[in-house]
């Protein structure tokens, strides 16, 4: 069993993460081409111990906690969208990494926020933490051990 994560493979973290009994299920909202990439928004479903709660995520490079993935237009045109969104189809490590990050930061004030992710709006950081509250009010109701996905997640 590993206990230090620092170094772990995405497969080896995914695996922990199942073992504690966490389940996703993403669905595609929407997407955008933007600039040279593209931009995935999804409704994420997060199950734990028979409860679940929804979550929008995004993969693109937007969202302060959202994995940055910008593909340039040779890429883009390459792949169909549907390849694309495949590749993009956030996995439990993808979801509960952010989530985390989420969870870490919603302890920031909306000052704070501007300052830690250089927000020049002051209504965009007033926004994101409004979204981090948000979020942190569904990870406690769903009780998930948030210590151990720290944990797992770090550095990935």
């Amino acid at each position: 069993m590993i206990t230090d994560y620092s170094e772990a493979s995405t497969a080896e973290r995914q695996t922990a993460l199942e073992a504690l009994g966490i389940t996703i299920e993403a669905s595609k909202v929407s997407h955008e081409i933007k600039g040279s990439g593209v931009r995935f928004k999804w409704n994420v479903v997060v199950t734990y111990r028979g409860e679940s709660e929804a979550f929008e995520y995004s993969n693109g490079d937007s969202l302060p906690a959202s994995i940055k993935t910008v593909y340039d237009k040779e890429q883009f045109e390459r792949f169909k969208l549907g390849a694309f969104q495949k590749k993009n189809t956030p996995t439990l490590v993808d979801v509960l990494w952010c989530l985390a990050l989420d969870y870490e930061s919603s302890n920031l004030s909306p000052f704070e926020l501007m300052s830690e992710y250089s927000y020049t709006d002051p209504k965009e950081a007033e926004h994101v933490y409004h979204a981090l509250q948000s979020n942190r009010l569904k990870l406690n109701r769903l009780h998930l051990p948030m210590d151990a996905i720290q944990k797992i997640t770090e550095g990935y």
